[in-house]
């Protein structure tokens, strides 16, 4: 399954195409920023897949993160701050 898919499926769009220029640009975004987290990152992202090591679920659960914040805040601060603390929790297991 691609990066794409894979946080196609998290957001729920598994069938919808219509969003996907505005996704890819997003996914862009998260991965040069994890990129500049973690030291070794630079060979976990030259794959359109996350990798299958822990690094890549850290990173497939930062660039998750990233892209409903940016794509499809949750409608409440409550829940903007919950999946904000994921991402910031993520990109600190990144960096270490």
């Amino acid at each position: 399954m691609t990066i794409l898919d894979e946080v196609k499926s998290y957001l729920g769009l598994d069938s919808d195409d219509s969003f996907d220029p505005e996704l890819r640009n997003i996914i862009d975004d998260a991965l040069a920023q994890a990129s500049q987290i973690s030291a070794r990152s630079e060979e976990l992202y030259h794959s359109d897949e996350f990798p299958g090591e822990a690094n890549g679920k850290l990173l497939r659960s930062y660039v998750c993160y990233s892209v409903r914040l940016a794509f499809d805040p949750p409608p409440t601060s409550f829940a903007i701050e919950s999946i904000s603390k994921l991402k910031e929790e993520a990109a600190w297991r990144l960096s270490l």
